[in-house]
């Protein structure tokens, strides 16, 4: 991730997205300095929500330009939430000027999650997309591939 601090992990329901992020979690706030978060997009959407309704929205975004790293879960929701897209797009372009890292997970393709979304330097840099599911990420993680529940 030195390269990009924006990635997204995608891939079908049980191909070790949220296992992924949980290892991640768990190696980066064991790390002295780092401030690290791990979330769903409910979450944030709630706390979004929170915020909003009590005029805190400096707050609310200055806790999250506080992080280090910060990792999103459940990606597919913001398709139906353009506003909520739009606020945690903003977020992520905050965050990685000032050369934070994002991880966001989703079970749908990068097509699909950045369509309307200008994504350049100028906006947000290029994330690597990365297809869990693929049999490389599998070994190179060493996560079992499984069938179609969760993990």
């Amino acid at each position: 991730m030195v390269a990009n601090n924006f990635v997204y992990l995608f891939g079908p329901t049980g191909t070790g997205k949220t296992r992924l992020l949980k290892r991640y979690h768990d190696c980066t706030r064991r790390q002295p300095g780092i401030k690290t978060r791990r979330l769903c997009v409910h979450q944030f959407s709630s706390e979004l929500m929170q915020a909003v309704t009590t005029s805190a929205m400096q707050h609310f975004r200055l806790r999250y330009l506080s992080l280090d790293v910060l990792m999103v879960d459940n990606a597919w929701l913001l398709l139906k939430r353009p506003h909520l897209r739009q606020e945690l797009f903003s977020l992520f372009l905050a965050m990685t000027k000032k050369g934070k890292f994002v991880v966001l997970a989703g079970d749908i393709a990068p097509e699909k999650l950045f369509a309307g979304v200008e994504i350049n330097p100028g906006i947000l840099p290029a994330p690597w997309f990365f297809d869990v599911a693929s049999q490389h990420a599998m070994n190179e993680f060493n996560i079992p591939r499984l069938g179609g529940g969760g993990i």
